[in-house]
């Protein structure tokens, strides 16, 4: 049975106005009579989120929703796997979450069409930035899975969404590191830097494109600081990317190798606070209306035709002095004001910006009445 398209996102808390970066929430798994249970799970992965650095330092930049999917059955699937072949599940939920990817029973995973729809459903969100979608899956077992938000699941270079699944598991702790970590994966496109022998034997074997792709910025094939000692500040440690050697990540104590550390690394923490960044700075103007003509004098601006929409970086609805204005919505090119007057909309009256050469407002006078 197709489900019903899930509800527009809700905002959680109050929106930043200006260039900011879109959590999302999405239940999966939810019956309806259990999305409370989904507010109070995204609620803590909000929380463990603003706890760490460098995000607990860019509130400002960030804006948290939710997505209330209802599901028909509670909990997720579970597949068969040549590696694990473990009796399957089958659960009709929004999202087509399933447990045992690559044979990994916490290792969560999703098909291609799901994440073509989630992807069609939440994309136009983006803005021409990227969606950083976490879906909270109604699962008891410890479990996760993310995407590199350079490298998606699919490797579709079309999605504006970059996902992570996270089991809210039985332990608070625990989900809240699977939060974090899944996260780093898909915001700040992190690998892990932990080692495991069962992901290095058979996840070649098995799903060997998966692995295939170049290092993160956090591992590397080489060690970057001979001169020191694991353990040293600033050092470079072998082992990382499920391996004991040939991969070097710059820190041991970091929530991509353990949930011991309360902190990503210092380095893991500039590479994230770099996403933050230029999600922020690349996100689209906000559009107002504006006149067609100008004028030399600011009390003559209510002859002008009001027609024209632009697009301008400030923090309010509208622009004021030290913004910039822009032609485009994703400010490639600055407007021309020609050093003029220029008419702008506002609710019950109208303001006059003068705009210089090189789109910057060197002047605003508001609230003047054009009857």
């Amino acid at each position: 049975m197709k489900l019903p398209p899930p509800p527009s996102p809700i905002a959680m808390g109050t929106e930043n106005l200006g260039c900011h970066t879109k959590f999302v929430f999405v239940a999966e798994g939810f019956k309806s009579t259990e999305m409370s249970t989904f507010d109070t799970y995204a609620s803590d992965a909000k929380d463990a989120i603003l706890a760490l650095e460098p995000f607990a330092s860019n509130t400002t930049k960030i804006n948290f929703y939710k997505v209330q999917s209802v599901s028909t059955d509670s909990g997720i699937s579970t597949i068969t796997h040549p590696v694990n072949p473990t009796t399957p599940v089958t659960k009709n939920t929004a999202w087509g979450v399933f447990k045992n990817r690559m044979g990994s029973l916490y290792y969560l995973g999703m098909t291609s069409a799901k994440r073509d729809d989630l992807e069609d459903e939440f994309g136009s969100m983006s803005g021409g930035n990227k969606v950083f979608i976490i879906i909270i899956a109604n699962e008891g077992t410890y479990s996760g899975g993310a995407e590199f938000v350079n490298l998606t699941q699919y490797d579709d270079t079309d999605y504006n969404t970059a996902v992570c699944i996270v089991g809210k598991g039985t332990n608070s702790s625990e989900f809240d590191f699977l939060v974090v970590h899944e996260f780093g994966h898909s915001f700040g496109d992190l690998d892990d830097e932990y080692e495991d022998s069962w992901f290095a034997t058979n996840a070649p074997t098995y799903e060997s494109g998966t692995w295939n792709y170049p290092n993160r910025l956090n591992i590397k094939d080489t060690d970057q600081t001979p001169s020191l000692t694991c353990g040293d500040a600033g050092a470079w440690c072998e082992g990382g990317r499920y391996v004991a050697t040939g991969k070097w990540r710059s820190s041991t104590d970091c929530l991509m190798r353990s949930s011991n550390p309360s902190a990503f690394s210092t380095r893991n923490q500039g590479l994230l606070q770099d996403r933050i960044d230029a999600e922020s700075s690349s996100c689209p103007g906000k559009s107002f209306t504006t006149s067609t003509n100008n004028t030399n004098k600011s009390n003559k601006i209510c002859t002008l035709n009001l027609s024209a929409t632009r697009y301008h970086d400030g923090t309010f609805a509208n622009p004021t002095t030290g913004d910039t204005i822009y032609t485009d919505a994703f400010k490639t090119t600055t407007f021309n004001g020609l050093g003029q007057w220029w008419r702008v909309a506002v609710p019950m009256a109208n303001d006059a910006i003068k705009i210089a050469s090189n789109g910057e407002v060197l002047d605003h006078v508001s609230s003047i009445s054009c009857l």
